[in-house]
């Protein structure tokens, strides 16, 4: 089951977030999509030292097909846009390495042993876009980040399985916004994985939804179906 916890104020004091008196608090995830949006994650969730070369797909095809690559480290990005010819992205897809498998090929302490979740990535991409906002958007805010609800990762086992259709938000029977990604996950040190073929071995999948679509909830300037969908 997946469980749901609220984004509370006080996590823009947390570890992954450095305030200073410069300016606004630095998160770990930008507050818009990037072309190296996936290396970022990367880096975030794996505590990967080297820096990744990230491969931004135009097809949705080409990357279903892709696999990251441990070395020399490299991740896969797809950015899924709003029908009609909208330039608004929805979705951003990422296929990262996990750190467990960069530490047997480069070393202990080129990355951590154990992997933050797509939820803690959610996690970041909405407290940068509050950040992000200017004093007018936050005062006609619809959704403060404390009224945003990270759902537990829809965990996944098989491509097939990860890459079909789903709903990653809808609006919950508490009237909040709920935040889904569907993840796959499959250590490269963990015994249940270790009769695949390596190229399926030590990889961490999120799809995550981007932080313009993120900004427009938040602004209730976008509407969300009732769900989650099953």
């Amino acid at each position: 089951m997946r469980r749901v916890i609220c984004l509370a104020f006080g996590l823009l004091l947390s570890t992954n977030v450095t305030a200073t008196s410069a300016g606004p608090p630095k998160y770990a995830l930008p507050a818009m999509t990037t072309p190296d949006f996936c290396a970022q994650l990367q880096s975030f969730t794996e505590g990967s030292k080297v820096v990744a070369q990230n491969v931004v797909h135009t097809t949705y095809a080409g990357f279903v097909s892709s696999k990251p690559a441990a070395q020399p480290l490299t991740t896969q990005q797809f950015v899924e846009y709003a029908p009609g010819g909208n330039t608004l992205p929805v979705r951003i897809s990422c296929k990262l390495k996990t750190g467990d498998h960069l530490i047997s090929i480069l070393g202990a302490g080129s990355a951590n042993d154990r992997s933050l979740t797509c939820r803690d990535a959610h996690q970041q991409v909405v407290l940068a876009v509050w950040a992000s906002m200017t004093r007018a958007e936050m005062l006609r805010v619809k959704f403060h980040p404390d009224r945003v609800m990270l759902d537990g990762d829809d965990v996944r086992y098989t491509g097939s399985s990860w890459k079909s259709p789903f709903q990653g938000m809808y609006l919950g029977e508490d009237k909040l916004p709920h935040l889904i990604s569907k993840s796959l996950y499959a250590g490269w040190t963990d015994w249940r994985w270790k009769f695949m073929p390596d190229r399926f071995r030590g990889t961490h999948y999120c799809h995550l939804v981007a932080p313009e679509t993120m900004r427009a909830v938040m602004l209730g300037e976008m509407s969300l179906p009732p769900g989650p969908m099953r």
